[in-house]
């Protein structure tokens, strides 16, 4: 008797475990959702330059829920329709992760992108001082500039190939010098920014020339009467008498 009672003590001690373990099984695989097709960024090229607008592109992932577009990197900003236009105001990198809810049917996905901004162009720098040609020899010209973009610092110089032009010209501190009749060629530069590249100018000649003196003449009269030009500075009045010739303009 105390035999049989400990084998069906045994029995159903034994299918209490099989159904708890069984429960487990059942309950742990009923709360776990598959996980979603694979979810991915789809831009045809993750390359672009700092301040263009890039529209980010994804396709995949499994049911209903919701997409979201975060990003990381310095300069880097999500906006518009789904925020999903890119821009980065530098060059530099963002990284953009796009994750879609999976709700009660599906595990949540997400999938990272990283996209590359290339320094912009700079608008076209110009060396901008007008006139270039009749310039006084004697006169230092200020050089001005136009265009360019960013707030990169501005120089002005000589091409290094121009050999006349250094022995001819110098520049300092934005002033060009002339050092005889001649002409002068000048380029500008434009530092490169975290935004912008750096930018260099066409070349301008600037043409240096002696000016012309005023008029010049002499001023004598009486005696020696009003003479034409200098080349009559050594007439005399009379013989052995010498005139003090006085002049004007020049």
């Amino acid at each position: 008797m105390k035999r049989s009672y400990l084998k069906r003590l045994a029995t159903l001690s034994m299918s209490a475990a099989l159904v708890a373990g069984l429960g487990v099984t059942a309950v742990a695989g009923a709360t776990t959702p598959p996980a979603q097709a694979a979810l991915t960024v789809t831009n045809a090229s993750l390359n672009a330059t700092a301040l263009q607008n890039v529209t980010v592109t994804y396709s995949g992932g499994s049911g209903t829920g919701a997409v979201t577009l975060t990003v990381t990197g310095t300069g880097c900003s999500l906006s518009g329709t789904g925020n999903t236009t890119l821009t980065d105001t530098q060059a530099g990198k963002c990284v953009v992760t796009v994750a879609k809810a999976g709700g009660t049917s599906y595990k949540d996905a997400s999938v990272k992108a990283t996209f590359t901004f290339a320094p912009a162009t700079q608008a076209t720098l110009t060396v901008s001082n007008t006139p270039t040609t009749g310039l006084n020899v004697n006169t230092p010209i200020t050089l001005t500039h136009g265009g360019g973009s960013g707030n990169g610092a501005v120089k002005f110089f000589i091409p290094t190939a121009d050999i006349a032009t250094e022995k001819q010209c110098s520049v300092k501190l934005g002033v060009l010098t002339a050092k005889s009749p001649g002409t002068c060629t000048v380029e500008a530069s434009k530092a490169k920014t975290a935004t912008y590249s750096a930018a260099t100018s066409a070349a301008v000649d600037f043409t240096f020339t002696y000016s012309d003196q005023a008029s010049f003449s002499i001023t004598n009269t009486g005696a020696l009467g009003n003479l034409a030009s200098g080349a009559q500075a050594g007439i005399l009045t009379s013989v052995g008498t010498k005139v003090a010739i006085t002049t004007t303009g020049g």
